[in-house]
């Protein structure tokens, strides 16, 4: 079982979240706080991994009940500029926005210029290859930005040349210095690759990364049924629902893992990085893992909260709790039905591109299904549904799951007819500025 790891941090350094009274100590206080791996943040939905500026993982942290993430990584998530201030010891958070007119000059292109080249060379590469990828796509992305705006910027000085605006001298100092300025970013950008995934080292195939993702889950399920298996249900409902919650916690993090396995294995197939063969063998143990992640919910269940039902919480039947799920529920399977029907009356002369916006569809019921799983089983854990009343949303849940299952297989198998038909992508490279 995942253990949440004992670490001292300062009172300064919990992300600048605490807010602090009048009379409030403004120095900084060592405190003992939870490093928290096994907590989720998403975003409208989705799940994030938080990196800090080198790009390395980070995590949320408990302290006195209260959770504090790393502001920078949130910032990240959240598409806002993070900055630190080290004299006057302020966090500020700003709005991502295009960049200002008035921030297009050669002065403060060259000041963001320094200090991306300064976070390259300070970076400390990562000791796995996935954490320098990760590392590589944070910081390029960076330069990147830097590299259109500074195009932006030659544009700018080649339409005022054009109108008469700027003399040929002054024309041609400017030019020379916005090329010097992007070969620097340029020289950034392979001084980062060299640091980070040049290094092969540790660098998995897309099925070695698959095949190790599934043997975690099968081994993290190893762990949760044999938890389970030794469970000896407690004489009161209380502290069977403290045996519950105890390893549906984990339980939720497997099936959850094993929902964006699914996801990522389909994505890897329709992108020709697994063949059909491989995706139907991870794709049978996936399976077989979802399989024995629902057993594990009704044993567990079995044996704590639902072990006595006479005992089960009397009077505390859900009520408007039980129908309105019965309510989301029967909206999603509607929806799943239009689904079904826009996929059988969908025809190969639609094309690609209406299939994948198709596949969106599926993919966004998909995830308010998963949403709405989740929060029928925090009701069960905090007593506002009964076991029965449980168990009835959870078979109504699995029937408009197969619907989904259902659809996401007929995909797989139309993709599979037209690999052909799949639109390239592409991007354009403004390395000449007079392009």
């Amino acid at each position: 079982m995942k253990k949440n790891l004992r670490v001292p941090v300062l009172a300064a350094a919990l992300a600048g979240a605490m807010v602090l009274g009048a009379g409030a100590t403004t120095v900084a206080e060592r405190v003992s706080a939870d490093l928290r791996p096994d907590i989720t943040v998403t975003v409208d939905g989705k799940d994030q991994t938080l990196l800090d500026k080198n790009g390395d993982v980070v995590y949320p942290i408990t302290y006195e009940g209260t959770t504090y993430l790393p502001i920078r990584a949130l910032g990240n998530v959240m598409d806002l500029d993070v900055e630190w201030n080290g004299k006057t010891q302020t966090i500020s958070l700003y709005t991502r926005t295009d960049t200002k007119p008035e921030d297009l000059t050669l002065e403060k292109l060259t000041v963001r210029a320094e200090e991306a080249e300064q976070a390259v060379n300070d970076l400390k590469a990562a000791s796995t290859y996935a954490g320098r990828r990760d590392q590589y796509d944070l910081h390029s992305d960076t330069i990147e930005d830097i590299r259109e705006d500074l195009y932006e910027f030659a544009q700018l000085v080649n339409r005022q040349y054009r109108d008469g605006e700027m003399e040929t001298a002054d024309f041609n100092v400017l030019t020379t210095k916005i090329d010097k300025l992007d070969n620097r970013l340029k020289d950034a950008l392979e001084d980062l690759r060299v640091k980070t995934i040049d290094n092969e080292s540790g660098k998995l195939t897309v099925y070695e990364e698959h095949e190790q993702i599934v043997d975690e889950l099968e081994s993290r399920m190893k762990e949760i049924e044999a938890d389970i298996k030794v469970i000896r249900p407690a004489g009161t409902y209380a502290k069977r629902l403290e045996q519950y919650n105890a390893v549906a916690g984990d339980l939720h993090l497997v099936s959850r893992d094993v929902s964006t396995e699914y996801r990522n294995l389909g994505t890897d197939r329709k992108e020709d990085r697994l063949s059909s063969k491989e995706y139907t063998a991870f794709n049978d143990k996936l399976d077989a893992l979802d399989n024995r992640v629902k057993s594990a919910w009704g044993n567990l269940a079995d044996k704590t909260v639902g072990y006595d039902e006479s005992d089960a919480q009397p009077g505390v039947s859900g009520g408007a709790t039980y129908d309105g799920y019965v309510s989301e529920i029967s909206g999603l399977d509607d929806r799943a039905d239009e689904l079904v029907q826009e996929v059988r009356n969908f025809k190969t002369a639609d094309g690609a591109q209406a299939w994948k916006t198709l596949e969106k569809k599926i993919e966004t019921l998909e995830d308010e299904l998963e949403r709405l799983e989740d929060k029928i089983e925090r009701s069960y854990r905090d007593g506002k549904l009964t076991t029965t009343e449980f168990r009835a949303l959870d078979r109504l849940l699995d029937q408009t799951d197969d619907k989904i299952d259902d659809l996401d297989d007929r995909y797989d198998d139309w993709y599979d007819d037209h690999d052909d038909d799949r639109d390239d992508d592409w991007e354009d490279d403004h390395d000449d500025w007079d392009d």
